[in-house]
C-alpha cells in the first residue's frame, strides 16, 4: 500500500525555498509579471464609459501589505501569502461583469432622491433603474490567460531548481 502524505501549500513552499533560494525570486517575479499582465488585459477589454475612470482604475498590486479600500479587490479576498497579488478596480465592477436586473432605488434616510439629469433637478421618493446588461471583461480574460499565467510560473521555479543543480 503507498504511503499518502498531505502537506499544506505553505509546507511546500518553504521546503522548495530550501532545496532552491533563487525559486523563490523566480516564482515572485513571475507572479507579478503575470498580475500585470492580467491586469493590462482586462484594461484593454473594459468598458470605456464617457470618462474612461473604470478603464483607468483597473490595475495589479501586491497583496502583502495592501491597505487600500476592500471593495476594490475584484473577486478575491486578501491573503495571508506575501507573493500574491490582485486586480483592483472601481467598486461597481460587478454591475459592469455581471449586469444589474431592473429594479427600484428608494431613498433612505431621507425622504427624496435628488440628481440631474440633463441639467434638471430631479425631486422624487423613488426610481425605476431599467437594468444594465452585462460586459464580461475580467473572469473571461482569466480564463483565457490562465493556462499562460500559471505555466509561466512553473517554468520559473523548475529553471531555478535546474540551475541549482548546474551550480
Amino acid at each position: 500500500m503507498p504511503i499518502k502524505a498531505r502537506l499544506s501549500r505553505a509546507t511546500m513552499e518553504r521546503r522548495l525555498f530550501a532545496l532552491a533560494p533563487a525559486a523563490e525570486s523566480a516564482m515572485a517575479t513571475a507572479i507579478e509579471t503575470s498580475a500585470k499582465e492580467l491586469a493590462s488585459a482586462i484594461q484593454q477589454r473594459a468598458p470605456v464609459g464617457k470618462t474612461g475612470e473604470y478603464r483607468d482604475s483597473i490595475m495589479a498590486v501586491p497583496l502583502a501589505g495592501y491597505n487600500g479600500p476592500k471593495n476594490k479587490l475584484v473577486g478575491i479576498q486578501v491573503s495571508k501569502s506575501k507573493y500574491a497579488w490582485a486586480i483592483i478596480a472601481d467598486w461597481y465592477w460587478r454591475f459592469l461583469e455581471f449586469g444589474t436586473r431592473p429594479h427600484t432605488i428608494k431613498a433612505k434616510n431621507v425622504s427624496d432622491l435628488v440628481f440631474f439629469s440633463k441639467g434638471n433637478k430631479i425631486v422624487t421618493p423613488q426610481v425605476e433603474h431599467p437594468g444594465a446588461s452585462a460586459h464580461p471583461h475580467i473572469f473571461s480574460t482569466y480564463r483565457e490567460m490562465r493556462k499562460r499565467l500559471r505555466s509561466r510560473i512553473s517554468r520559473a521555479v523548475s529553471k531555478a531548481l535546474k540551475n541549482r543543480n548546474k551550480s
